[in-house]
């Protein structure tokens, strides 16, 4: 057991011998330096009927409060009063004059009576600051008025500044010898610390000594072992003599496998006779074959009217393919055929519909025409004799739409990209519907009544617009510019059109873009569709597949007009890639890009 009281006694011993002197007394504090050098003079707590204004303002923030407090009201501010003029004073709303002459102009200060020379007319000063218009003009006076007094003032702060810095730099250097006479302390510590740890190693050095009867003890044990090694050596010698008996065993089993292999060689030579036995029964099996040669020809007979029959099956399974191509293209014919009465039977039915759509309009121009007899057609019969040779070409349209445009379900699933952009302007159709100008067959209105939107539709094809009533949906027939001129201002939603501007000259896509501005309620929009010109397959031959198109439009064109005619956050939507019908690889880029690229875009536009 090490005893610590001792070895304490010890160290402080061989410590006075050596004279270590250890200087622990505090450093003493330095004497703060003047005011000015940004140091707070100490609280004047001593009450007296009067004082200077300058008594207060040497002190700063927290102190200045509550000495001014302490002061002028002869108690300690409020928690309230303290946090209330500290926050005007650190942002600059309140200085330190405002705080004094509002404490010394309260109830309270005029109770107290505490006198303050030079804070009324400093006070009357910063209050007239406050006064809106006024304040700014009188501040500008009187900071020229003081203009000398600011140069000053900057000059000695300038001069403190310096002041302080030398001050700084000095008390700096005077830090710096302290802590190094500390850091000489510290060395003489560290060897005090090296002499008790010096003494601690002593002590266990003792005890390794007493450990040292051990240590002997093991190297004795250690002797006995090497005997039991060489036990153990012995041990092994004698297994090794019971292999070397085994061995001389194993010798036995050798000769006799010499016997073996002498009897094998006898037996080699029976097999050579046993081979030679079998090249007689060869020889015999020849004998016989040759006197069965008669046998054999006859065989080769019957192979060569065997091969006449093969010859057979293949003429009759000739004639079976014959029968079988004469059948196919017998079928091939009726199915060419059907189709060929397919499509007289639904030219039949067109020429029908276009008979009985001539006989109606001719009977209505001939109602008109004999009301008028012998009077001459005014301007509405005339109007409505217009009109009617203007749907000559409703049945052809039709056609035209049934044979080219694509069915129903394909153009209801190319429209249905549209739904989201109207999801999203989230607008109650119901009291502002959705307008679909040139409605043709009723896809877009169908797909908008399955989905929950109210829709109207508009075409002067009479046939489309019959095609859409017997469907359901609700259309008009009438021409868009005359039916939107004859809506309110902001009564739908959305109006789109699928493939119509195509067909407009440039002063009439004009007037339905103003009227759609007009009829379209505040954050509504517009969505036309068009083909796409920048796949040159569309511009110079699918668009001229329909005759009634004017001319392509492109999408910059198409979104500066828009945007010109007062729409807003103008959109260009392409779509409708048929690149799966021409595979080519991705490296052809141009390719792609100018021929393979979408058929159709929409414009969108929103009103702001």
């Amino acid at each position: 057991m090490i005893d610590i009281d001792e070895t304490m006694c010890r160290i402080r011993k061989e410590a006075s011998e050596k004279k270590i002197h250890l200087d622990l007394t505090p450093l003493k504090p330095q004497k703060p330096a003047d005011r000015k050098q940004m140091t707070q003079s100490p609280f004047n707590h001593e009450n007296k009927q009067a004082y200077h204004i300058t008594d207060f303002l040497h002190l700063h923030d927290r102190d200045f409060v509550t000495n001014a407090y302490q002061l002028i009201l002869s108690r300690p501010p409020d928690k309230a009063g303290m946090e209330h003029y500290i926050g005007r004073l650190r942002s600059g709303y309140f200085t330190k004059i405002d705080i004094i002459g509002r404490l010394r102009y309260s109830k309270e200060g005029r109770s107290k009576g505490v006198k303050i020379s030079g804070l009324l007319f400093n006070f009357i000063i910063q209050t007239l600051y406050k006064v809106p218009y006024i304040g700014f003009i009188f501040r500008i006076i009187v900071a020229i008025c003081m203009f000398p007094s600011i140069i000053r003032t900057i000059q000695s702060l300038d001069a403190g500044i310096h002041v302080m810095s030398d001050s700084f730099a000095d008390q700096l250097h005077k830090q710096s010898q302290i802590f190094s006479q500390l850091l000489n302390q510290k060395v003489d510590r560290s060897e005090l610390a090296a002499v008790s740890q010096a003494k601690v190693d002593r002590s266990e050095l003792a005890a390794v000594s007493q450990a040292k009867v051990d240590r002997s003890e093991l190297a004795a044990v250690s002797q006995a072992k090497v005997d039991r090694s060489e036990l153990a050596a012995v041990s092994q010698a004698k297994v090794d003599r019971s292999e070397l008996t085994a061995v001389s065993q194993a010798k036995v089993d050798r000769s006799e496998l010499a016997a073996v292999s002498q009897a094998k060689v006898d037996r080699s030579e029976l097999a050579a006779v046993s081979q030679a036995k079998v090249d007689r029964s060869e020889f015999s099996d020849v004998v016989s074959r040759i006197s069965r040669k008669a046998d054999i020809t006859q065989l080769d007979d019957l192979k060569v009217l065997k091969a006449d029959r093969s010859e057979l099956f293949a003429y009759s399974e000739k004639k079976a393919d014959l029968s079988l191509l004469e059948q196919k293209a017998d079928c091939s014919s009726v199915l060419e055929h059907k189709n060929r009465i397919d499509d007289i039977l639904r030219q039949i039915v067109e020429q029908r519909r276009n008979l009985i759509d001539q006989e109606r309009r001719l009977s209505i121009l001939l109602e008109e025409t004999r009301k008028r007899f012998p009077a001459p057609l005014d301007t509405d019969q005339v109007q409505i004799m217009i009109q009617e040779d203007e749907r000559l070409l409703d049945q052809y349209y039709v056609s035209f739409e049934d044979s080219f445009r694509g069915s129903r379900q394909e153009i209801k699933r190319r429209q249905t990209i549209y739904l989201s952009d109207i999801d999203h302007l989230k607008i109650k159709t119901s009291q502002f519907p959705i307008l679909d100008i040139g409605c043709g067959r009723g896809e877009w209105l169908e797909l908008l009544k399955e989905n929950g939107y109210s829709a109207i539709g508009i075409d002067i094809n009479r046939r489309m617009v019959q095609e859409c009533c017997d469907l359901g949906l609700t259309v008009e027939e009438a021409d868009a510019i005359s039916y939107l001129q004859c809506q309110q201002n902001g009564s739908f939603s959305v109006v789109t059109g699928f493939h119509i501007v195509e067909h407009l000259p440039l002063k009439q896509l004009i007037r339905l873009l103003d009227e759609c501005l007009r009829v379209l309620c505040t954050g509504g929009m517009v969505i036309f569709e068009t083909p796409n010109p920048e796949n040159l397959l569309v511009g110079a031959y699918y668009f001229y597949m329909d005759l009634t198109h004017k001319n392509p439009i492109t999408p910059d064109s198409f979104k500066f007009l828009i945007e010109h005619r007062g729409f807003v956050q103008i959109q260009i939507k392409r779509h409708n890639k048929y690149s799966c019908l021409f595979h080519l690889p991705e490296a052809d880029a141009f390719t792609n890009k100018w021929f393979y690229s979408e058929m159709d875009y929409a414009a969108i536009g929103t009103k702001a």
